[in-house]
């Protein structure tokens, strides 16, 4: 009986194996990458009035639209929404927000209802300016890197008696609140109140 050769895999099949596990490898070390490249949105900024405009993050859309633009949010546990809305907005309709933020995984959530006059005056006066952990900006719910600030004043239409608000992350730098407090400084615009997320309870 004829001792049993040892089984040789021919070199194309072992070219293969090795493509194969090196294409695992490669896969499995670009993951991590990948998902680190998503920046968590630290702010949900939205804003609904009674004629069914909602603006998310700065941008007009539909309430139909507004299930999708929440699910594209890359939250963390720290990440917070702040909803201001007319209070002639059906209830369901802020209670339907609050579900799809919930259930996305927002829930630092921060609501204020103004009556229709108020929340008019409130959207074309008050600008909101919210300095972010990772010392970014919320520019009326638009990202911006601070040195774009100057930029985004110089291109609004700013009214007389505009209002700035400001709010300040935990973990912001005062080096960060500094800049933007001259920034504006230097523009002449002086009408600032620093506000916390408790003043939007509802």
């Amino acid at each position: 009986m004829h001792p049993k050769k040892p089984s040789i895999m021919k070199p194309s099949l072992i070219l293969i194996v090795a493509l194969a596990i090196s294409s695992c490898a490669k896969e499995t070390q670009q993951s991590p990458d990948k998902y680190q490249e998503k920046e968590i949105d630290e702010m949900v900024d939205i804003r609904i009035s009674s004629d069914d405009q909602i603006l998310f993050n700065g941008n007009k859309i539909s309430e139909s639209s507004l299930y999708s633009h929440i699910q594209n949010v890359t939250v963390s546990e720290d990440t917070r929404a702040r909803i201001i809305f007319d209070e002639n907005v059906p209830i369901g309709t802020i209670m339907h927000t609050q579900e799809l933020l919930y259930k996305r995984g927002v829930k630092r959530m921060y609501a204020k209802g103004f009556s229709t006059e108020e929340f008019s005056n409130y959207d074309e006066q008050v600008i909101h300016i919210d300095i972010l952990d990772t010392n970014k900006l919320l520019f009326d719910g638009n990202l911006l890197y601070p040195e774009d600030l100057e930029i985004a004043l110089s291109n609004k239409d700013l009214p007389n008696n505009m209002e700035i608000v400001i709010t300040v992350s935990e973990n912001a730098t005062f080096g960060a609140v500094y800049d933007v407090q001259k920034l504006l400084a230097v523009n002449d615009l002086d009408n600032i109140s620093n506000q916390d997320f408790t003043e939007y309870q509802y």
